[in-house]
């Protein structure tokens, strides 16, 4: 059964979830245990500043590479090289949280990162103070596939956004799952190398909307 007031408020909600009552608990130090074939450094690098975000500036997610071929990865508080495979059907992911891990399980790496993006939206922060940090997430298992596949949204840059505004806004569609974002510059807000005389002081280049 799904319990919103206890599982968490996922958006877009999952397809289905069992959760009995009981939860992880995890302090200050977690580590993701991932396959080498996932590994993808920009990836696990913007995966690594939001687990922290969610987990009020604390948790710093160690890496730790795993050398097989494994479909999921693991986060707890040590480093794991396996666990059970779990079947997922026709699900684009799926989480199976135990009382020692979380386990992600996926087929490529975008339902890496959906499968990242819901579990970040069920961990609840029950204390902060300094050696006595505490968080915790349901010992469920969610099983999701994208309703719609096509799932598009359509954002305007004028000449009053700021690059840090933009890109966290662009962070947010991709972290509730949009598959597609259609940008659109306003004139002279894209740097343009054939029309220079077109591009105002402000504009966006190239390089900034690639690391977005």
């Amino acid at each position: 059964m799904y319990e919103h007031s206890k599982i968490g408020i996922i958006y877009p909600m999952v397809k289905e979830a069992k959760y009995d009552g009981k939860e992880l608990y995890f302090g200050n130090k977690m580590v993701l245990s991932i396959s080498k074939k996932f590994y993808r450094k920009s990836q696990i690098t913007l995966f690594k500043e939001l687990f922290k975000n969610f987990t009020a500036g604390i948790v710093n997610l160690k890496i730790h590479v795993i050398e097989k071929d494994l479909p999921y990865v693991l986060i707890a508080e040590k480093a794991y090289d396996d666990a059970k495979e779990v079947k997922l059907g026709t699900n684009d992911y799926a989480i199976i949280t135990d009382d020692k891990k979380v386990q992600l399980c996926f087929s490529d790496n975008k339902s890496f990162a959906h499968s990242f993006c819901t579990l970040l939206q069920t961990i609840e922060i029950l204390e902060t103070k300094k050696g006595k940090e505490k968080f915790g997430v349901p010992q469920c298992e969610i099983f999701d596939e994208p309703l719609i596949k096509f799932r598009a949204t359509h954002y305007n840059i004028g000449s009053s956004h700021k690059f840090p505004s933009v890109r966290k806004i662009i962070r947010e569609i991709g972290f509730y799952k949009f598959s597609h974002l259609a940008l659109e510059f306003y004139s002279g807000m894209f740097k343009s190398k054939t029309c220079k005389w077109m591009t105002l002081k402000n504009a966006f280049t190239d390089k900034q909307i690639k690391t977005i």
